[in-house]
């Protein structure tokens, strides 16, 4: 589903617009397992029994390159001592790029890039929980970590995302043309504003193949997503804006 082969919904069939959902679906559940989980032994080793996925769909379309070396990545650490020493290295990234952001200018939260300073539980963090509970979605926070960090805001839309999927295999038009709306809104409101901002700094900041990959991805999954939706330009905050 490459961006230049991205087929305008009102000529899109039932069958390829359900495709495209659910690549979409899997895409943004990727993004927001990478973005908000840390690095485990038990993730390493799934991984590296399944590291043909990102050679496959929606992987090979939408993001080739880092797929490809995600794929290498994993395919090399199937032996314990190559995992163990690949989750050392993105323990360490993990703990540079999403708890020492002071240092690294990666805070992964919203509201940090919309507030002039730079405060966390901000008001869009409170616009943000708002739109999950509007569509009954209740995404595993704590009670003490704001609600849109980004890998959260991912997970969101992959919800959306999977209900659209079953609408249209459905022929639901009332749902599908509701979690539509829910998406777009979301979208533009909130993640296509601050995501650029945080993926600029977070490729350059990022000490790991992986998660520079992952910020590939991120960037490229929501491309698709602006694309898909004609989205339009989008008024974002500066890259400089953490730098």
């Amino acid at each position: 589903m490459p961006a230049s082969q991205t087929t305008p919904a009102s000529r899109t069939t039932p069958a390829r617009r359900v495709e495209e959902m659910q690549a979409l679906h899997v895409l943004c559940r990727f993004c927001a397992s990478a973005l908000y989980e840390k690095p485990t032994a038990e993730m390493i080793a799934a991984y590296a029994q399944q590291a043909d996925l990102f050679l496959g769909e929606p992987f090979a379309s939408a993001a080739p390159e880092p797929g490809r070396a995600l794929h290498v990545l994993f395919s090399a650490a199937g032996q314990p001592e190559e995992g163990e020493a690949l989750l050392q290295e993105l323990g360490q990234d993990y703990t540079y790029l999403f708890l020492m952001v002071g240092s690294s200018r990666t805070s992964p939260y919203e509201s940090v890039y919309r507030t002039d300073d730079r405060t966390l539980f901000g008001p869009t963090t409170v616009q943000v929980r708002k739109a999950y509970e509007a569509a009954g979605v209740e995404l595993a926070s704590s009670e003490h970590e704001p609600d849109d960090h980004i890998g959260l805001e991912f997970a969101f839309l992959a919800h959306l995302l999977g209900g659209m999927s079953e609408a249209l295999q459905e022929g639901d038009q009332e749902r599908l043309g509701a979690a539509e709306a829910q998406l777009r809104a979301f979208a533009q409101d909130h993640l296509l504003v601050f995501s650029d901002a945080y993926l600029y700094n977070l490729t350059r900041q990022a000490q790991s193949l992986y998660y520079q990959s992952v910020a590939r991805v991120c960037s490229n999954t929501i491309a698709l997503l602006s694309q898909e939706f004609d989205m339009g330009p989008v008024t974002s905050v500066g890259r400089e804006s953490l730098l």
